[in-house]
């Protein structure tokens, strides 16, 4: 891969960011009604209101033309589709398929994953129901009201969907 800091889309960011010394944050707003609509987007249940950066339209360009001659649109093709982007261990990167609404969108090699991944995400949900009401216990026969995890790193969404689940 390239350096970033040497292709032509990054040096023009850098000359970019040169012309926005002068920008003003409240003139932009008083210049363009429009702003906060035209920078913040929902996604997955979402909102993100990029509206109060320092930044334009033309700024916006340049970013995603950074993006574009970085491949971006190509890796996240590669990660939806199931390429083997975990290049440390050689195999997809499917952690999306946790957040994924619906089979039918997914690329068909994915879809036998995504059952899977949907089968499991209910047991979880099937345990942490249990858990909450009190017909899964503990050895002693108590219901639980404690949980200590231990992890090695790595990845915090298994911990974080576990304490969602049972809060």
């Amino acid at each position: 891969m390239s350096d970033l800091t040497q292709k032509p889309e990054w040096l023009e960011l850098i000359r970019h960011q040169q012309t926005m010394t002068t920008f003003s944050l409240p003139e932009s707003f008083r210049n363009d009604p429009e702003r906060a609509q035209r920078f913040s987007l929902n996604a997955a249940g979402l909102f993100f209101d990029y509206s109060k950066n320092l930044l334009n339209d033309a700024s916006l360009d340049k970013l995603l033309a950074l993006a574009q001659a970085q491949g971006l649109p190509t890796a996240i093709s590669a990660l939806r589709n199931g390429s083997h982007v975990n290049f440390t261990e050689h195999r997809p990167a499917l952690h999306h398929l946790l957040r994924w609404q619906d089979a039918e969108t997914l690329d068909v090699t994915l879809q036998p994953l995504f059952a899977e991944v949907s089968a499991v995400k209910q047991r979880l949900k099937n345990i942490s129901t249990a858990v909450l009401n009190g017909t899964l216990r503990g050895y002693t026969g108590k219901p639980f009201t404690d949980i200590v995890h231990i992890g090695i790193g790595g990845s915090d969404l298994g911990p974080a969907m576990v304490y969602q689940a049972l809060q």
